[in-house]
């Protein structure tokens, strides 16, 4: 029964980065979908048995050619479709570069472009999902926020 849930309904779990330029700029990149463009932070998908840490390091490298360092879980964002075909839990990490300067792989087929917004800037875009409202009353990004990352413990020992 559980099977059948989790196949027939879309959940997804998703990871992002906060990438900030010495002004405090937040990278995005931009995708398309149904004909229409929006931006949304880089990231993407957990792989089964993928540490968000590690997709976080994966997408980044994939979608704009940078491999990151420190990543800080800064929160959890929740997007429910009130029609119920869809689900994202999106893990949003702040991080840093520690090599390589954006750039989009010529293989890559999502990512139509990438760019630095001001927060006064990021209220003019559309965003998926929509997290404006955090990041414009959090802009230094300073949470308490926690992400544990626990040892697995085994039922057969």
């Amino acid at each position: 029964m559980m099977n059948f849930f989790y196949k027939s309904k879309k959940l997804r779990v998703r990871v992002a980065a906060i990438i900030q330029d010495d002004n405090g700029n937040i990278l995005f990149i931009k995708q398309k979908k149904n004909k229409k463009d929006y931006w949304l932070l880089p990231g993407g998908g957990i792989e089964f048995g993928e540490s968000a840490e590690s997709a976080l390091a994966r997408e980044l490298k994939e979608e704009l050619e940078l491999e990151i360092e420190n990543p800080e879980f800064v929160c959890l964002s929740e997007n429910i479709d009130p029609e119920g075909n869809r689900h994202l839990l999106q893990l949003v990490f702040k991080t840093k570069v520690k090599s390589g300067t954006p750039n989009i792989p010529k293989n890559e087929t999502v990512v139509l472009d990438f760019k630095f917004f001001s927060l006064e800037e990021l209220q003019t875009i559309e965003i998926r999902p929509d997290i404006k409202d955090f990041l414009k009353s959090n802009p230094k990004l300073e949470m308490n926020s926690i992400y544990l990352k626990t040892k697995w413990i085994s039922d057969t020992k």
